[in-house]
């Protein structure tokens, strides 16, 4: 039996990948071992969400980086020479007043545009930071291959690395639409990667230095579901909310506080929202997954509810387990095609 270590540490792993019958597409073959690596603290979490599919859960310690690997971190941040990133510089600087480090960013976003000198940094990456933070795990399962589903992330760095260092094969993946661009220069490039669009594919290629070659497009895992799987009635997913299916019903989803700094747009929305005629309309505000929204003290009106996501009440609870899903097996059909 062959082992497959997928990595589960990102926040959003769980409902982009993990969600997904991925792993179930997996395990259904009996030749294959899939040990899910998450962090201590989400293991429960990542364990019922598994529930069922055969997989192993194993929790590793959740261990910031060293001063070393967080100003390394920092280097391949700012190597990248997208305009995302220098708009990220410029605003920097705005808030911090910092000149020398916008001068330092402005220079290594220079020399990022160089194939030869990106090359050169991930060498002296690899042989300057040495860690044996996955080497206990590793030597326990000895793993076939290694799916990074989030390739910039400080853990799924840390594993890509102890599988280079053993020469495992690595299968990664971009976690969102933006990484690409965003996030800084890969510091491991792996042997296959997983894109959701092609327009990810041509950041992947122009920015990090992955061969074309090597990268399949998968599409967006958990969106699969949306064109797949059975809808439930209207009538039942209002009922679930204790909402009346003859009224017509508003979707609000305000930005976290996180991505906006005057919290009182949501509010004002929210205000404006609740003037309408309560005997003919209602509302959903739909919190974001990531980040607070402050609404002040309001106590939501009869007619808008509050929805939180991963807290649903009992009624679409048990409309959702009724669904039938279709697998998902593009993901899995590239981690076979390399020879597992």
């Amino acid at each position: 039996m062959k082992t497959i270590f997928v990595a589960g540490f990102s926040d959003l792993i769980a409902r982009n990948l993990l969600s997904t019958d991925l792993i179930r597409s997996l395990t259904k073959n009996h030749h294959l071992r899939v040990v899910v690596l998450t962090l201590d603290f989400k293991k429960d979490y990542i364990t019922r969400t598994l529930s069922g599919t055969g997989a192993i859960v194993e929790a590793i310690p959740d261990t910031p980086p060293s001063r070393g690997d967080a100003r390394l971190a920092k280097l391949f941040y700012n190597l990248l020479p997208s305009q995302t990133i220098r708009i990220q510089k410029q605003a920097n600087v705005v808030r911090t007043k910092n000149i020398f480090d916008w001068v330092v960013g402005i220079m290594l976003g220079f020399l990022g545009r160089f194939k030869g000198v990106r090359k050169l940094f991930r060498a002296a990456d690899r042989a300057l930071v040495r860690t044996q933070y996955f080497a206990a795990i590793f030597d326990r399962y000895e793993p076939a291959l290694v799916f990074a589903s989030d390739v910039q992330g400080i853990y799924d760095t840390r594993l890509m690395k102890e599988a280079r260092r053993r020469c495992i094969r690595i299968l990664g993946m971009v976690r969102s639409w933006d990484n690409m661009t965003s996030k800084g220069l890969m510091r491991i490039v792996p042997d296959h990667l997983a894109v959701h669009t092609e327009t990810i594919r041509d950041e992947a290629v122009h920015y990090n230095d992955v061969d074309p070659k090597t990268i399949s497009i998968v599409g967006i895992p958990h969106y699969d579901r949306y064109t797949t799987a059975k809808r439930a009635p209207r009538e039942n997913v209002l009922r679930g909310y204790r909402l009346d299916s003859s009224k017509k019903t508003i979707l609000f989803a305000p930005p976290s506080d996180l991505f906006v700094q005057n919290n009182t747009v949501n509010r004002f929305v929210l205000s404006l929202l609740g003037q309408l005629p309560q005997e003919e309309t209602q509302i959903i505000v739909r919190f974001p997954l990531r980040g607070g929204v402050d609404l002040g003290a309001r106590s939501p009106q009869s007619n808008i509810v509050f929805d939180y996501p991963g807290t649903r009440l009992a009624e679409t609870n048990r409309e959702r387990m009724e669904l039938t899903k279709e697998e998902d097996e593009r993901l899995a059909d590239t981690l076979f095609a390399m020879d597992v």
